[in-house]
Formats: structure tokens, C-alpha cells, sequence
């Protein structure tokens, strides 16, 4: 059993709920649909408002540069076994171009594999090893992501034995072999 540790790295106002879904024994290894608090941080300061209400998770980003991330407690995943990661998100305002993520397969701030989108309709698929990040599948544009402020999208990651498949609103948009830390 590996820890894994589910972050979103956000740029802007969004709302998300959260499904991991272990396809070998049929059960949530988590899900989060933001009924209440939870583990969620919550609050304001000069960089950011974090809210739990009407079942999401309301996130606004308040500079104009750098990134914050958000991040769930730990929980097992056994990376070994098929299963699925799905993040709804729901840009509310914000700039276009700043990408909206979410961080997978978690072992620290070093090392970690990152999903995300723009609302202008790119996605890329990363990863940080040892601190040094790259792209696996560089900001390519998909006509699968819904554009604009109020826009709803799906993510969703799929582990099938060794290969995982990346999606967006039901449509597959990269796929690549599994490797985890």
C-alpha cells in the first residue's frame, strides 16, 4: 500500500468534488462531495479565500502570480491495482490562460504527476521527480474542455494494468504507461 496524498494546485476561483475509486474491489478509497468541512483548509488571507459551501469547494486565488496548492490528508492507494481519480471543476472568474490542476500520485513537494487545464481549452500532463519538473504531454488545445467562467469540467485519470488514461468530459485525451514512485 502506497500513501497518496491528493492536492489540487489552483489558480483561480473554482468549486471541484473529488472521487478515487479502486476498480479492483468495487469501493471509494475516497470521495469528498464537500457536505461539510472535513479535512478541508478554510479562511482568508492576502492570498486566498477557501470556502466549503452548497457542496463544493470554493477556492479563490487573490494574486497575480504563482501558484497555491490545497491539499486533502493522506489516505492509501494501492497503486498497484487498476483504479480511477475523478475531479469535477467549475471555473468560476479568473484569468483564461492560468491553468486549473490537480496533483496525483503524491510522495512530497519533489515528487508528484499533475493533471490540468485551462479554461481557454489547453491541458497538460506533468510530473516533478526529484524536484525537476517536465511535461509528459505539453499544453495541447482539446476542443473536450469547456471553455469561459462558469465552465464545468470532468477529469479524469484511469489506471488499467500498466497503462493510464487521461480524460476530459468522458473524451480520452492522452494515455502513457503507469509508473509510480
Amino acid at each position: 500500500m502506497k500513501k497518496l496524498k491528493f492536492s489540487l494546485l489552483l489558480f483561480l476561483l473554482i468549486s471541484a468534488s473529488i472521487n478515487v475509486y479502486s476498480q479492483n474491489d468495487g469501493n471509494y478509497v475516497y470521495q469528498e462531495n464537500f457536505d461539510n468541512k472535513g479535512t478541508w483548509p478554510t479562511g482568508s488571507n492576502d492570498n486566498r479565500i477557501l470556502n466549503v459551501y452548497n457542496g463544493k469547494y470554493h477556492f479563490e486565488h487573490k494574486r497575480t502570480n504563482d501558484s497555491w496548492r490545497v491539499s486533502t490528508s493522506t489516505f492509501n492507494l494501492d497503486t498497484s491495482k487498476d483504479f480511477d481519480i475523478e475531479i469535477a471543476v467549475q471555473k468560476i472568474s479568473g484569468v483564461a490562460s492560468s491553468g486549473i490542476s490537480f496533483l496525483y500520485d503524491f510522495k512530497d513537494e519533489d515528487n508528484y504527476k499533475e493533471f490540468g487545464y485551462t479554461s481557454s481549452g489547453y491541458f497538460r500532463v506533468a510530473e516533478s521527480k526529484s524536484g525537476s519538473y517536465s511535461n509528459l504531454k505539453s499544453w495541447t488545445k482539446s476542443t473536450s474542455i469547456k471553455t469561459g467562467n462558469y465552465a464545468n469540467n470532468k477529469l479524469k485519470i484511469t489506471k488499467r494494468g500498466s497503462s493510464v488514461t487521461f480524460y476530459i468530459n468522458e473524451s480520452s485525451v492522452y494515455n502513457t504507461s503507469f509508473k509510480s514512485f
